[in-house]
């Protein structure tokens, strides 16, 4: 999953306008919330200080993002926080190395890793959970993440999207750049119980144009070079009601946020001192 396609992954979701910036800048509010706001920085350091290899403020919190992908939301949050990051994908992570060439990395899953130190912030967003095989194995991440938590400190998990608002069969199509190339993403849902099962088709179609304009009706007729890419996964789609056991369970106090930094939600997980 995601290995084959890791390299156009920032791509095709900067052509779908996500802002990694503004969802960081969000978190941060809601980490202020959740902690003693006094903890939290109001502003960030200079700018390229962090990723320049001089390292973060002994008084800056430290901060863990579970299933961090390329590491773009670290790229943001590491301007305020000590930050690392920690995925199971290596090509994934070959990606966000070289983002953040100055951020240590972990290459785990989320169900069963033990870095043995705590963080004041664990973070796992763009519904990363969903992929996760239900009730049970969500339990184990969200025990695993807590454990984590340093006293004082907090756990925001950003959901999938709640059943109520699926209606498949949903199909989509996006044109982005990647590698000087024109590709094009066919996306297909459909619900299954409690799985979404996603399907991603990604193919070449032709050569960028040399002022970088896309003439997408155009593109549309062209035809596909054989070059293909074929993704599917089966997105567990947890209740409220899910998250909020799994949390409790591992004694962290729970609330939610309806809004969340990409209008998903968020689960936060407070561990009092």
């Amino acid at each position: 999953m995601f290995e084959s396609w890791a390299h156009l992954y920032d791509d095709v979701y900067a052509a779908r306008g996500k802002d990694y910036r503004k969802e960081a800048e969000y978190l941060r509010a809601v980490i202020g919330v959740a902690m003693d706001s006094t903890r939290v920085p109001e502003s960030s350091p200079p700018a390229g200080s962090f990723e320049s290899g001089s390292g973060p403020p002994p008084t800056r919190l430290r901060l863990l993002d579970v299933a961090c992908g390329t590491g773009l939301h670290l790229r943001h949050l590491s301007q305020h926080f000590a930050a690392q990051g920690l995925d199971r994908s290596p090509e994934m992570l070959r990606v966000a190395r070289e983002h953040l060439p100055s951020t240590r990395f972990h290459q785990a899953d989320m169900t069963r890793f033990q870095l043995r130190q705590t963080f004041d912030v664990v973070t796992c967003l763009f519904s990363s959970v969903g992929y996760l095989d239900g009730p049970e194995d969500l339990n184990i991440a969200i025990a695993t993440m807590a454990e984590h938590v340093s006293e004082g400190g907090c756990l925001l998990v950003e959901p999938p999207v709640s059943r109520e608002r699926v209606q498949p069969p949903e199909v989509s199509e996006d044109v982005f750049f990647s590698g000087g190339r024109q590709w094009r993403r066919k996306t297909d849902a459909t619900l299954d119980g409690p799985l979404l099962r996603i399907r991603f088709l990604y193919s070449r179609a032709g050569q960028e144009e040399p002022n970088g304009a896309v003439d997408e009706p155009a593109l549309r007729d062209k035809p596909l070079c054989d070059e293909q890419l074929c993704d599917e996964q089966p997105i567990y789609l947890f209740t409220d009601e899910e998250m909020k056991t799994a949390f409790q369970r591992a004694g962290l106090e729970w609330s939610r946020d309806p809004k969340g930094p990409s209008g998903l939600g968020l689960h936060v997980g407070s561990r009092r001192s």
